[in-house]
């Protein structure tokens, strides 16, 4: 009965580290389709960086979005909310209500949506999209950690003076 359990509990353990294999593989598909996305937008215009120096409000006007593969069903319908510097905003909801999509839309990442997106009352689309999200910091609901040092993860994609980082830590 021991070895029967024993096999049984391996088998469970196998179907499990398949389940989070698909899961996995569903999570590189979006974020390499996501990257070729990002380097697909070439209609990025440019604001001068002096309006974005300080962000005073970020405000959403009845913005609506739809995913291409669900064209009667709205992820975000006539969203309207306004958030001056210093406040704070809690997003919260069921999974799949759209809380991830519309910081999104925010971040410039997807640009298929109704309605206006404001900062400082000028249009997102007027912004060069890399300076304004240069000035914003975002952390995702997923972890992603690269295999390495904490070093590397730290410098993950960024310009930086590798001995002046080493002496700061």
């Amino acid at each position: 009965l021991v070895g029967y359990n024993l096999y049984f509990l391996m088998i469970i353990s196998s179907f499990n580290s398949l389940s989070n294999f698909n899961i996995d593989m569903q999570t590189i598909k979006g974020s390499i389709e996501n990257l070729i996305e990002l380097s697909r937008m070439d209609n990025e215009k440019s604001l001068s960086q002096d309006s974005l120096e300080c962000i005073k409000k970020i405000e959403f006007k009845n913005v609506s979005f739809n995913y291409p593969k669900a064209l009667n069903r709205f992820t975000l319908n006539q969203i309207s909310f306004s958030l001056k510097g210093g406040e704070i905003l809690a997003i919260i909801g069921p999974n799949g209500s759209g809380k991830t999509t519309l910081l999104k839309i925010l971040l410039g990442l997807y640009n298929n949506y109704t309605g206006n997106v404001l900062v400082n009352n000028l249009d997102l689309i007027d912004f060069d999209i890399r300076v304004f999200r240069e000035s914003i910091g975002y952390i995702p609901q997923e972890n992603f950690f690269l295999d390495d040092t904490l070093l590397a993860n730290i410098i993950l994609n960024l310009p930086l003076d590798i001995e002046k980082l080493e002496t700061t830590l």
